[in-house]
């Protein structure tokens, strides 16, 4: 790859991680980000793309589906550990519909040379509600997330090896103290696994993407987080108000994270994809894969905020 290449895509990665929200964050929106803590019962929506379960990978490029993650707090200890349950109505291809399909496949081979085929059956979905809840999230030491992308139903303990939806507390007291941490978001091979493990073509972007991180990185760690120059004022929703929190922005060569300004409470509020992956043609026409992987955290309900201008 080109250096000039490789420097124009960086610098537009970065330019894109500059804009989206106010620079500036007042004492106010501090407090309300200090106010925000957690205790047992409260909720919030983790939004992002859900893949159809039991789709391919070219199916699902054109059949993604907006899934809405409704989650429960369990436990919540600060800079120790919590639990969280979780609920979402998915879509995905019916058994039947799942039978119809692969037979039509296998008939196929069968059939003389010269015939002409009827058309494969359409793929029948239906919405499935499924569950899970995650115990075990370290809050204290870990230095590697858990996306909700690698969530599965039922119960899943982490051991204290990863913070789910938070930075724990010494990879964040790295990151605001030096402006630096490691902080692992997942890596290409378990994206590889987790969505397109059986397609040949896939395979190769994986491998390409690979090979752009490392070019890119000139042997820099790709997980080494770099906190941005001065915390924003983000906007949410809590108890139905909007509220305007302070955060910080952090970034590295795999994707850009979004984080409550609050010592005990260091809520990673959004995770978005490196552009650069987009920007340098990889991943045109793979859109839902990026999308898969990033979320975004909305419409918090929590017991014990009180808004307060």
């Amino acid at each position: 790859m080109k250096p000039l290449f490789v420097f124009s895509s960086l610098l537009l990665s970065l330019i894109f991680f500059g804009f989206g929200c106010q620079r500036s964050s007042s004492a106010g929106s501090e407090a309300q980000a200090n106010r925000l803590q957690f205790s047992s019962g409260d909720t919030f929506e983790v939004r992002q793309t859900i893949l159809g379960v039991g789709s391919n990978f070219t199916e699902v490029l054109t059949r993604s589906k907006e899934g809405v993650r409704q989650v429960q707090i369990e436990s919540f200890v600060p800079h120790q550990e919590a639990a969280l349950s979780w609920s979402l109505r998915v879509e995905q291809e019916t058994s039947i519909s799942q039978v119809a399909r692969q037979k039509y496949f296998t008939d196929l081979t069968t059939q003389a040379t010269g015939t002409h085929p009827l058309p494969p059956p359409a793929m029948i979905t239906e919405h499935v509600a499924t569950s899970g809840t995650i115990n075990g999230i370290d809050l204290g030491t870990a230095h590697a997330i858990y996306l909700p992308s690698y969530w599965t139903t039922g119960p899943v303990h982490l051991a204290r090896a990863k913070s789910g939806l938070w930075i724990a507390a010494e990879p964040w007291n790295g990151l605001t103290n030096t402006r630096h941490t490691i902080l692992l978001f997942g890596s290409l091979d378990d994206m590889a696994r987790r969505f397109v493990s059986d397609v040949s073509y896939v395979k190769n972007l994986i491998a390409a993407l690979r090979k752009t991180s490392s070019t890119v990185s000139s042997g820099k760690d790709p997980t080494l987080l770099t906190l941005d120059a001065d915390p924003i004022a983000w906007p949410i929703t809590i108890n139905g108000k909007a509220v305007s929190v302070s955060a910080f922005k952090a970034h590295n060569a795999y994707g850009e994270i979004v984080v409550l300004n609050n010592v005990k409470n260091p809520l990673i509020l959004k995770l978005t994809i490196n552009p650069l992956f987009i920007g340098g043609g990889i991943l045109k026409g793979f859109s839902a894969l990026e999308n898969a992987l990033g979320y975004q955290l909305h419409n918090f309900h929590v017991a014990k905020f009180d808004a307060k201008p």
